[in-house]
This record gives C-alpha cells, sequence and structure tokens, in this order.
C-alpha cells in the first residue's frame, strides 16, 4: 500500500480499480462503515483510497491493510477544500482507463468527487451517511447535481436519504437504501447479561448532539440503584454542567475509561445508552444488537428503526432524562427482559453484517457477484 500527499499512476493487472473518496479523517460512523465495506468487498478489487489526512482513519487504514492505494490530501478551509477537489479529480482523470466506479462516501465525499466524475466521465456510487443538512450542502448540492449526472445514490437511512434530498442532491425514488455494515469480528461471548451492579455503556463524544447531558441527568436521578456507568468517551469542556454533575457522584459509581476497541467496550457492558438527539444510523445501537446487548435510546426514527418498538431495546422521548432514568432501572432489575431484548437485537442484526452490504454495492459499482 501507498501512502502519500499526490497521486501517482499505478499499473495492476487483473482487477477492477474502485477510487473510494472520503471526507473528514476521523473515525465516525461513516468512516468506519467505509473501513469494513474495504474489507469485505473482494479480492477482485484494487481499492484506491484519497482523502483528508492525517487522522485516525488514514491510520486505521493503514494499520489494518485496508487500501491498496492511499492518498492524503489536504481540507483546511474553503482554499483546502477547492484543492482537495481538484485533487481527486487529477487522481481521476488520470486513473479514468481502469476506474470502474467512485465511490463518494457521505456527502463531504460526493463533493469531493463531482469534479472528479465530470473530467474522467466514471460513475458515482453515492452513500450517505449524514444525520442533517448543512447551509452549504443546500447551497452546493444543485450545482453538484447538474455537474455530476452518472451517480447511483444509496443511504444508510430513510434520515440519511432524507438530508440528500433536502440538500437538491436527487429524488428520493433514486436512492436505495443500504444501511451501515457492523463487522461479527467485534462480537464478544454472551457472558455478561446476569451481572450484579449492571454496567450501563455510553460510546459516544460528550456533545448536546449525542444528548450528553440527559446522560448527566439520568444517572444522576439513578444514583443508588444497583448499576454502574462506564464512559467510553473522552473529557471535553461542554456548554452545560454535565461533568460537574458526574463528577459530584459517588466514587466507582461513574467510570470515564475513554474510547477502546468495540469488543473490549462490550464484554465490560450490560445495556447500551444511547441519548442521541440525532442520528442517521447509530452504528453503537447496532453493534451492541449484534451482541446481544439491549439498548436504551431516545427515540428518534434513526433507532426507532434499528430497534423497533421495544423490541431490541426501549426508547424514550427525545430529551426526558426522567423517563431515560426510567428504561434504564426497568433493565436493571430485568435480566430476563435484558436477554429478551438482546436476542431480538441479535437477530434483527444479520441485516446489516457485511455481507449482505458488500452483494449490495458490488452491482451498483459494475462487479459481478461474489463467489462464495
Amino acid at each position: 500500500m501507498a501512502a502519500s500527499g499526490m497521486p501517482r499512476p499505478v499499473v495492476v493487472s487483473g482487477t477492477s480499480e474502485i477510487l473510494f473518496v472520503y471526507g473528514p479523517p476521523g473515525t465516525g460512523g461513516s468512516n468506519v462503515s467505509l473501513a469494513t465495506l474495504l474489507q469485505y468487498i473482494g479480492d477482485d478489487v484494487h481499492r484506491t483510497v484519497i482523502g483528508f489526512g492525517p487522522g485516525r482513519f488514514p491510520d486505521l487504514l493503514t494499520e489494518r491493510g485496508l487500501a491498496d492505494e492511499l492518498f492524503l490530501i489536504g481540507g483546511g478551509g474553503k482554499l483546502g477544500r477547492s484543492l482537495a477537489t481538484f485533487r481527486v479529480a487529477w487522481l481521476a482523470f488520470r486513473r479514468r482507463k481502469r476506474l470502474l466506479a467512485i465511490h463518494g462516501n457521505g456527502i463531504t465525499g460526493v463533493f469531493l468527487s463531482a469534479l472528479a466524475a465530470l473530467v474522467s466521465r466514471v460513475p458515482v456510487v453515492a452513500w450517505v451517511h449524514d444525520p442533517m443538512i448543512s447551509a452549504n450542502q443546500r447551497r452546493i448540492g444543485p450545482i453538484v447535481k447538474r455537474l455530476v449526472r452518472r451517480v447511483k445514490w444509496a443511504a444508510v437511512s430513510e434520515v440519511a436519504a432524507g438530508v440528500a434530498v433536502a440538500s437538491r442532491l436527487v429524488e428520493r425514488s433514486a436512492i436505495v437504501l443500504i444501511p451501515n455494515p457492523v463487522d461479527p469480528v467485534d462480537v464478544v461471548p454472551d457472558e455478561y447479561l446476569d451481572a450484579d451492579p449492571v454496567t450501563v455503556g455510553y460510546m459516544a463524544s460528550a456533545t448536546h448532539r449525542k444528548g450528553f447531558d440527559v446522560l448527566a441527568e439520568a444517572a444522576t436521578q439513578l444514583e443508588g440503584e444497583p448499576l454502574r456507568w462506564k464512559l467510553f468517551t473522552t473529557r471535553r469542556d461542554t456548554a452545560d454542567d454535565s461533568w460537574a454533575a458526574l463528577d459530584v457522584l459517588p466514587a466507582g459509581y461513574v467510570d470515564v475509561p475513554g474510547y477502546s476497541d468495540p469488543k473490549v467496550i462490550f464484554a465490560q457492558c450490560d445495556v447500551i445508552f444511547v441519548p442521541s438527539r440525532n442520528e442517521s444510523f447509530c452504528r453503537v445501537a447496532a453493534e451492541a444488537m449484534l451482541n446481544g446487548i439491549p439498548v436504551v435510546a431516545a427515540d428518534t426514527p434513526a433507532l426507532r428503526a434499528l430497534l423497533g418498538n421495544d423490541e431490541a431495546g426501549l426508547l424514550y422521548p427525545v430529551d426526558d432524562a426522567e423517563a431515560a432514568a426510567a428504561a434504564v432501572r426497568r433493565l436493571a432489575v430485568d435480566p430476563q427482559l435484558r436477554r429478551r431484548l438482546g436476542d431480538e437485537g441479535r437477530a434483527r442484526s444479520e441485516s446489516f453484517t457485511p455481507q449482505p452490504i458488500v452483494a449490495q454495492f458490488r452491482p451498483l459499482y459494475g462487479l459481478p457477484p461474489q463467489v462464495a
């Protein structure tokens, strides 16, 4: 695998080359999903990846060998993003005779691919993960739509599809739903549902969008219950008093181990708490389901689509910390309920394991089905 700031031509025999374009270099849900797709896409694909760097995501690609070639480009500010768009276009133009498709990951990846598609005449496969629309997306969307004519659109959920439509990039009828893949290598032994005390895990940034303030209120209300909290996040300044409220709780009741490998995290959790106010899919909930761990989540469209109506977890009204605490309490005292919800979650998660996701993407790229 080559990593470089400037693309170079390469001769590859016997494979179909796809250019995968990503945006922000962090390990958010969209990039982690792209990594899983790259891992399972098949040996007949030459995986050329280009995107912003350095960062945690390009480091992950390098460590796991998920790109046959990796090119890192700048992206700071409007000028940096414009230059990045030209670099993606230059690479696509140089590879145009070999490229089968350009994969634009997220709306940022699609925007970065627009000029490349225009100059190379290579079709784009867009995979939208975005949970909300920005003013910039709404402004640029119609321009990109005029530039890029040959696009096959996929979205991880109805929420993400709605963002693409609101960005005036595409009509809803042209979007196929392909959820984020969740890798079964992160499944841990089923040995944690009858623990005492019950451990409630939180895996997200400590931000308002992720509902960290609701977590702090719920944890405070549940002080004295037979449970403990493990927050797999990083401490950061917040606009509210969330950390201050958590810091005065009894020692051992709230632990902050920080980010870790998913398998390490799920081995320690009996319940996963997802108070997020806005999600397009929610990998954390999907990964918990794959592990048979029940979820307590805010009742947003994406999370209801994943969990069903109290089928793989318990939903509570968005922003209602009292209802969230009641749902956590209900699971903490009822191991049979945890088991039932966990089993249903594992069954529902089969639709977003990597193989069916790859099977949907290969024909979009123009690839034949994988040989078993």
